[in-house]
């Protein structure tokens, strides 16, 4: 497999569109996500990588080799398009066995190739069906096959599932996690979904207009938001600015529509952004010590959890409680409810 590095990496486009400077390391058996929401540079680095679009300014290592000037085909890459554009007049035997042939690879070694990949990703009862007669999580294995047919040193992935339902969806990037951890092969991966990344990712770059602003593990990412894009971004915490009301030695008291929040961070400032994980948003029906007066918006189940919306001051706040609370807020939709902080759900932003 292969360690990558971006250095550097610029390419502006005659719209006035420029994505970069990058820099960016991905490790040997590792799998990075580039992660931001649309237009923020993510495919365009997956294809200035994969050598699809040239390289203005900068560099591009393997190994700590440069490869700016190799073609597609020179980098030894596998890739795997939003639109997997399998060809519809080969059955899935042909497709997988394609870049195989093309490489003029003995008949019995493309075979037991093309068998051995069918089996890791259990699509061997398929070989022998046309296109059109397999399914679309059946599609994306047959594409990811393909990629994987002549051992690429790097697997690039450009939303592969955005096309499919939920359950699939889950249940192929678990098969990709188990089959790229097993196959030990470096692999970058595109997407928008904050959840997607999360499930299967070592390692996350979040882009923002064509820069990437922080990366990390998704642990790294959900505590420690670098700046306000990154946690709403995530979804790691509601953003909202607190006034600063004393700054000691010892750290500053911050205050939110009458909540006080204390921290041990030192703020300069007479005003400050500050994330609040969900999870650490508390509510109540009665009035509480150190908590603010919001309007309840909406509830929303999910697994476990109840999600809620609150509307405080012409600003909404996300908080996620346990389900037990469910019953006591039927019929609360529009009325008063109360929200308290956990000082240590707090991360000052932008410091």
């Amino acid at each position: 497999m292969v360690r990558v590095e971006l250095k550097q990496l610029n390419r502006e486009f005659k719209d006035g569109t420029r994505i970069g400077p990058i820099d960016l390391s991905v490790e040997e058996g590792e799998l990075v996500t580039l992660l931001g929401p649309s237009g923020s540079g993510k495919t365009t680095t997956l294809r200035m990588v994969a050598g699809f679009i040239p390289i203005e300014e900068g560099d591009l290592l393997f190994d700590g080799k440069s490869v700016k000037g190799l073609s597609p085909r020179e980098r030894t890459i596998g890739m795997v398009f939003q639109s997997i554009a399998l060809f519809p007049n080969m059955n899935v035997f042909q497709n997988i066995a394609f870049a195989l042939e093309m490489a003029e690879k003995p008949r019995g070694e493309v075979i037991k190739r093309v068998e051995e990949l069918a089996n890791l990703l259990g699509i061997e009862k398929l070989l022998h069906r046309d296109i059109h007669e397999i399914s679309g999580g059946e599609g994306q294995r047959v594409a990811l096959a393909r990629a994987l047919a002549r051992n690429p040193k790097l697997l690039l992935l450009d939303e592969p599932f955005s096309a499919l339902d939920p359950q699939l969806r889950e249940r192929l990037q678990y098969e990709l996690r188990r089959i790229q951890q097993s196959l030990g092969i470096t692999t970058i991966f595109v997407t928008h979904s904050q959840q997607e990344a999360f499930a299967i990712s070592d390692r996350i770059a979040v882009l923002e207009d064509g820069v990437v602003v922080q990366v990390g593990t998704p642990n790294e990412l959900y505590e420690h938001p670098v700046n306000d894009f990154v946690a709403r971004f995530i979804g790691s915490g509601n953003v909202i600015e607190a006034s600063v009301v004393e700054t000691g030695e010892s750290g500053s008291v911050l205050q939110f529509h009458g909540i006080v929040i204390n921290t041990e961070k030192i703020v300069t400032s007479e005003k400050v952004l500050i994330s609040i994980k969900p999870e650490d948003v508390e509510v109540s029906l009665q009035e509480t010590e150190n908590c603010m007066k919001g309007t309840l918006v909406s509830t929303t189940p999910q697994v476990g959890a109840l999600r809620l919306m609150i509307e405080i001051a012409n600003q909404q706040i996300l908080s996620i409680v346990e389900n037990g609370i469910m019953d006591s807020l039927d019929g609360r939709i529009g009325k008063e409810i109360f929200v308290s902080f956990k000082d240590k759900g707090v991360q000052i932003l932008n410091q």
